[in-house]
């Protein structure tokens, strides 16, 4: 560090800067000198160090008494904001080394967010008050490209074709089925697929994982009704067949949404096909410690959380976060 008066430069230490804001405190060396562990000739040196590198002296002394000058007046408030910007950037740069504080950025889709994402998200900012949590909302193909375009830290989502440069973690799987509402003639006499090709049914668009794990399957639901709804986004779904527009297909994970209550989802037999949730990094792309913390928190919070029972959390045991 240096300050500059008049022209000329002077270097100081903080253990100056902390001498002499204690000094001032006391107004008694003797005092300052017990409080800061150092001798009374020892503190007396390391005022009048500080006094010469910043050319201008600090305190009037007499065998008595104990005064700030003038410059040393102006000083003093100086040399607390110094010491107190240093003492929190030390103590941030620790938080961040030890992953207490710091960033993360995430894509995630809107079912998995709801259930389980905004409970992490409360536990770690109860733990850590600082943090800073950038959350992207976004169907399956949007959640994988903004992984590999590392727009993101980690990400959760599902995808039919996993890059090379992708590292996964499968997490849960569930079943599909449909969704409607709780007192639905539909779900009289249970449900198949001579009897699903006949229901309203709400068109998943074809970038989200609903439709791209159904077509690589083979079936083919959506096609049979020209005139149909479509809609991207799992909110939306749940709201048209709360209005009554339709049935929707979804995972048992998008029925864990707080929005399916008082829906009703059924499995379809002869639809046996499952919707599976993974981890998903960029192998390249070191995560922070404090990314680890929050991926920790997240998969806690994944074990503990309100799901549909058909989801089936098969999230591995040895997995460890921190690992990373």
């Amino acid at each position: 560090m240096s300050l500059s008066k008049n022209g000329i430069n002077g270097g100081f230490e903080l253990r100056q800067l902390k001498a002499f804001v204690t000094v001032a405190d006391k107004m008694n060396f003797t005092k300052a000198a017990e409080l800061l562990f150092i001798t009374q000739p020892g503190l007396t040196k390391v005022i009048k160090d500080l006094e010469d590198s910043l050319a201008m002296p600090l305190f009037f002394r007499t065998t008595r008494t104990v005064k700030l000058t003038g410059d040393g007046l102006h000083f003093l408030p100086i040399a607390r904001r110094l010491i107190n910007d240093i003492d929190s950037a030390v103590l941030d740069l620790r938080e961040r080394s030890s992953g207490t504080r710091g960033s993360v950025h995430i894509a995630v889709g809107t079912a998995f967010a709801s259930t389980v994402l905004v409970q992490a998200v409360a536990r770690f900012r109860q733990e850590r008050p600082h943090a800073f949590i950038h959350i992207r909302d976004d169907n399956s193909e949007g959640i994988i490209r903004r992984v590999i375009n590392a727009e993101v830290d980690f990400a959760f989502g599902t995808f039919v074709a996993e890059p090379a440069m992708l590292e996964s973690v499968p997490l849960l799987d569930a079943p599909l089925g449909i969704l409607m509402p709780e007192k639905s003639s539909y779900a009289k006499g249970g449900m198949d697929l001579q009897k699903l090709a006949e229901l309203p049914i709400l068109r998943n668009s074809s970038d989200t994982s609903i439709a791209s794990i159904i077509t690589r399957e083979g079936f083919d639901i959506f096609s049979r009704n020209e005139r149909c709804i479509e809609a991207s986004q799992l909110t939306m779904m749940l709201d048209l067949v709360h209005a009554g527009m339709g049935v929707a297909v979804v995972s048992a994970l998008g029925a864990s949404h707080p929005r399916a209550k008082g829906l009703r989802f059924m499995r379809v037999k002869g639809l046996d096909i499952k919707r599976r949730m993974h981890f998903v990094r960029r192998i390249d792309r070191p995560m922070s410690i404090f990314a680890c913390n929050f991926l920790k928190t997240c998969l806690d919070a994944l074990l503990t959380a309100s799901l549909h029972p058909d989801v089936k959390i098969i999230l591995p045991r040895d997995f460890n976060p921190l690992d990373f």
